[in-house]
């Protein structure tokens, strides 16, 4: 037996994720919380509407988890299960943006170069289409869509963090 486990599987007392099982529990709740994003973006035209389906995704994550193990789940726990959810949704998001890009180009450039155009029209400066101008290179697109992606990485890690923690406490507090 490893140092410091005891003889429940545990670690210092506390209980330990089985991640065996635990990832195939995760990627289906990044599955269900791409399929809801897109239905949310879909139906509601509002990609921050859609952001509300993250914390979702952890939750749900220690939902799966929690059923088919019982015993205590912890909010730290809850908070593990919740971060791997967040980052098979980002890996999941990001394959698909990936693959768009190289698919056609172009167009996602032109959709891209018109959310920025409209979002300067509604504060037309000189400074805003000196910005327009920089960001309308490939390069300059290519650096945007990383930043995006390094900013939806983030809330997803987050969000999910605390729906996957938020659940944990739920679920422990109902027992």
């Amino acid at each position: 037996m490893p140092a410091g486990m005891t003889g429940n599987g545990y670690a210092g007392g506390a209980p330990a994720i089985l991640w065996s099982a635990a990832l195939a529990r995760t990627a289906v709740a990044a599955v269900a919380s791409v399929a809801l994003l897109q239905l949310i973006t879909v139906f509601s035209r509002s990609a921050a509407l859609a952001f509300l389906a993250l914390p979702f995704g952890g939750w749900f994550a220690v939902y799966l988890y929690a059923r088919r193990h019982p015993g205590p789940v912890t909010a730290g726990m809850g908070a593990r299960l919740g971060a791997v959810t967040g980052f098979f949704i980002f890996l999941i998001c990001f394959c698909v943006t990936a693959a768009a890009v190289i698919a056609d180009r172009r167009e996602v450039f032109d959709m891209v170069g018109k959310a920025m155009k409209d979002a300067a029209a509604t504060n037309p400066s000189p400074q805003a289409d000196a910005l327009i101008a920089q960001i309308s290179t490939p390069n300059g697109m290519m650096t945007i869509l990383f930043l995006a992606a390094m900013m939806f990485l983030f809330m997803s890690l987050a969000l999910c963090v605390v729906g996957g923690a938020a659940s944990a406490g739920l679920m422990n507090r109902q027992k």
